[in-house]
């Protein structure tokens, strides 16, 4: 018989193995925490059954994580123990330069013959670094080509050429201590060069400055000085060099020919050697002769005779004396002239004084020394006794009623000079030119500056100079 929606209680471990169809325990019907380690088959676990980062230390069993289980690059510095990499795990030429920590070579690290020249820096084996190798006082260390090795030598050779020698540096010279003599750098200035090393090979010596060897041979450095052209006569001193030789220096001794037995002595000249030489001059005379005439005797006896009379000459007169105290003195007559023309003409004469310029050059001048040309008059070079004559034409230029002009030479530009007063009148335009000439004489210094000047006195016509009518003339008398 069937049975329909009933409900069966089954009792306590009533359902076991046999009455549960395969595969009918789904996840649901297991409690939490059923499934123990031995419902658990072998190789039942797998990656997909294990959750995320929960496969812990404790979970991994003693040498479980094998070589196979690691990724690349897995163990860092922190998963290594101290002191637990050892030379088994170092590969071959593993440790490099950047893996050295600085001094962490040392001596015991060093393999015996190891270290080349290849690995030794230039100019880092110092003397305290060289062994003694069986060397006594006084030894030194020679090359054996037989065997190709340094060994101890003999004594050292005895010159003081090749010694090792003490290298000072004073301003900007390098010496050797040894009589080696200087070396004179390009400058002392430390911020731009830098002595790197100094070495000595054969005969030179080897300085390198800034990266740039300089060689010098020791030769030049310790030199004999000689000193040639040397010549006899008197000795005035000795010249001692470097090898205590002594050179006499001498100087010629000077002689003098030629000189008169006799005469006037007008000096005695010593020479190198003290020997004294007199120097005279021959003796001239001059006789009287008491008629007019002296007679002259000259150093070789030879007489000549001349008349005392003399004529003297200056600038403004001729002497003539016979030296009995009866002289003649003539008037030395020359022309000195200078003329200044108005060519131009033209200038207008007003109610007030004015110069009235007679052009910009002399045009006659025979004495350049006496005159000079200064603002349309005449500078006076030399003072004297002068010679003035000037002239002014005048005429109507415009208006037709009389009209009149006066004039006068003026000194220095403000003295007026008396007596060189002048006039002109003019009546009308059909009759309007008029002249007036004035000479005179006077004594002048030197630097006076002499001009005409004028002015229209009266009349309302326009006065104006004549072109070529008007002149300034001066002479020396």
């Amino acid at each position: 018989a069937a049975l329909n929606d009933v409900t069966l209680e089954l009792a306590n471990n009533a359902v076991e193995t046999d009455n549960i169809t395969d595969a009918n325990v789904t996840t649901d019907k297991l409690a939490a925490d059923a499934v123990t380690n031995a419902k658990l088959a072998n190789d039942a676990v797998q990656t997909d059954n294990i959750v995320d980062a929960n496969v812990t230390t404790v979970k991994l069993a003693a040498d479980a994580v094998t070589n196979a289980k690691l990724a690349d690059d897995a163990v860092q510095t922190d998963n290594i123990a101290d002191a637990n990499v050892t030379t088994d795990k170092l590969a071959a030429d593993a440790i490099t330069n950047a893996k050295l920590a600085d001094n962490a070579v040392q001596t015991a690290n060093i393999t015996d013959n190891a270290i080349t020249t290849g690995k030794i820096a230039n100019g880092t084996i110092l003397l305290e670094d060289i062994a003694q190798n069986g060397a006594s006082n006084g030894d030194v260390m020679t090359w054996n080509s037989t065997s190709g090795e340094w060994e101890v030598g003999g004594t050292a050779d005895g010159s003081t050429t090749n010694e090792i020698q003490v290298l000072s540096k004073v301003g900007s010279d390098i010496s050797l201590s040894l009589s080696g003599g200087t070396v004179t750098l390009n400058d002392d200035d430390a911020t731009n060069e830098k002595i790197s090393s100094v070495t000595a090979t054969g005969g030179n010596l080897t300085i390198t400055e800034g990266g740039t060897p300089h060689v010098v041979s020791m030769s030049d450095l310790n030199t004999t000085t000689t000193v040639t052209g040397t010549i006899s006569g008197h000795k005035i001193g000795t010249y001692t060099n470097e090898d205590n030789a002594n050179v006499d220096i001498n100087e010629t001794v000077t002689t003098i020919t030629g000189t008169v037995g006799s005469g006037h002595s007008i000096g005695t000249f010593t020479n190198e050697n003290n020997a004294d030489v007199t120097l005279n001059e021959t003796i001239t005379s001059i006789s009287e002769e008491n008629d007019g005439n002296v007679t002259f005797n000259n150093e070789n006896g030879t007489t000549s005779t001349v008349s005392k009379a003399t004529l003297t000459l200056d600038e403004d007169s001729v002497t003539f004396s016979n030296n009995d105290g009866s002289d003649e003195t003539f008037v030395n007559y020359r022309t000195r002239i200078a003329e200044i023309e108005d060519n131009a003409g033209e200038f207008t004469l007003t109610s007030s004084f004015q110069n009235i310029s007679m052009g910009p050059s002399i045009d006659l001048n025979t004495a350049s020394d006496h005159y000079e040309v200064n603002t349309g008059g005449i500078k006076i070079l030399k003072a004297g006794v002068y010679k003035i004559t000037y002239r002014v034409t005048t005429y109507i230029s415009s208006g037709n009623n009389r009209s009149g002009a006066e004039y006068n030479l003026i000194k220095n530009g403000t003295t007026d000079i008396p007596g060189t007063y002048s006039g002109t009148y003019h009546r009308n335009d059909a009759t309007s030119i008029t002249s007036a000439t004035v000479v005179k004489i006077l004594n002048l210094d030197e630097d006076d500056i002499i001009h005409i000047e004028g002015r229209q006195y009266v009349g309302s016509s326009t006065l104006k100079t004549k072109p070529d009518g008007s002149s300034l003339i001066i002479e020396k008398l």
